[in-house]
């Protein structure tokens, strides 16, 4: 067997390896730069070091791991054009380990890459569902704002129509359906499972859905109404108001501030007098219904696109602006929650 490290003078690295995805996943280990048709290996070690291989056509060279579980992988051949690729079945012993590849032609190797483990739901981060009666699919993605980037992390249970976190730091949704009643139920945005609560008092098509303090609405299409529903039960307590307009989305700022969304249109909530006022319209949205928001480190983050294109919007109600984040959804994206 062979270990160590290459003794390479100034430590170039000719050969490049990087990894797709997580270790909650199936990664994929991309390979270039190698000897065309020539033979590589790969090995892992749980942490960083410096070993010297011992035996074979590359005796002598150093690997940048340490010996306490260093692995050989995996030897096989290059293409044509000196390129490979390795699917990895993810599992959670692998978070953390660290691989370098080595061509056994001319003995340089990579640099070291880290199997990663899943992005955690905390500052930065926004979680995204789909929904829409699951015509789309019932995906949950962790949205990097800082990276501009989307990560999957896994299929939920049923399809969500509208998400919020409460005071407490739980992420809720509610079932998207048709006519019935919905699940409403709290979702581990990690391991992307619903621990159900109950099933809601009220019943017909929904979207919106939205903390406010310790209080929990709902919005009915049937009617376009707005529904209070009882935190522990999730019994109804029926209309506080109807809306001249559908509501696609509701969210609540720090302040204590309830808006929903139609199209390019937000409106401010009253819920204790039965009222709303129109906010502005923002002509930089598409024209096409919004489908989720939140309220994340004081900025207004709405969905909004066609049925085959869905983006993130950072949107600006005190101008009556947005831009678009350049961060593309899943197809089916309904609903979003900002991590408090």
């Amino acid at each position: 067997m062979w270990l160590a490290g290459w003794l390479g003078f100034g430590m170039a690295f000719a050969q490049s390896l990087s990894v797709d995805g997580n270790c909650d996943e199936t990664m994929l280990l991309e390979l270039s730069d190698l000897t065309p048709g020539g033979s590589y290996a790969l090995f892992s070690s749980p942490t960083l070091g410096s070993i010297t291989i011992d035996r074979g056509p590359c005796e002598g060279s150093e690997l940048s791991l340490d010996v306490p579980g260093l692995r050989f992988r995996r030897m096989a051949d290059a293409d044509a054009m000196g390129r490979g690729a390795i699917s990895v079945p993810g599992r959670p012993e692998l978070c953390g380990s660290h691989v370098q590849l080595q061509d056994l032609t001319t003995c340089g190797t990579s640099r070291t890459v880290e199997f990663e483990a899943p992005p955690e739901p905390g500052e930065g981060y926004l979680v995204v569902a789909e929904g829409r009666s699951g015509t789309y699919g019932q995906e949950l993605v962790l949205i990097d704002l800082a990276a501009g980037e989307a990560f999957s992390m896994g299929d939920l249970d049923y399809p969500i129509t509208g998400m919020s976190y409460d005071e407490s730091g739980n992420l809720w949704g509610v079932q998207a359906m048709g006519w019935g009643m919905p699940n409403i139920g709290i979702i581990d945005p990690v391991s992307a499972t619903i621990s159900d609560m109950y099933v809601s008092g009220h019943d017909g098509p929904h979207s919106g859905f939205s903390w406010l303090g310790d209080r929990l609405f709902i919005w009915s299409e049937a009617g376009d109404e707005l529904h209070e529903l009882d935190p522990l039960s999730g019994e109804d307590y029926g209309s506080i108001y109807s809306s001249g307009s559908l509501d696609m989305a509701l969210c609540a700022d720090r302040d204590g501030n309830l808006y929903r969304n139609y199209g390019q249109t937000w409106y401010l909530i009253d819920p204790d007098a039965g009222s709303e006022t129109t906010v502005c319209t923002v002509s930089d949205l598409p024209s096409t219904n919004g489908n989720g928001c939140t309220f994340h480190e004081g900025e207004l983050y709405s969905i909004h696109g066609t049925d085959s294109t869905r983006n993130l919007w950072r949107v600006d109600l005190t101008t009556c602006s947005a831009e678009s984040t350049g961060i593309t959804l899943p197809d089916g994206a309904d609903a979003i929650a900002g991590v408090p």
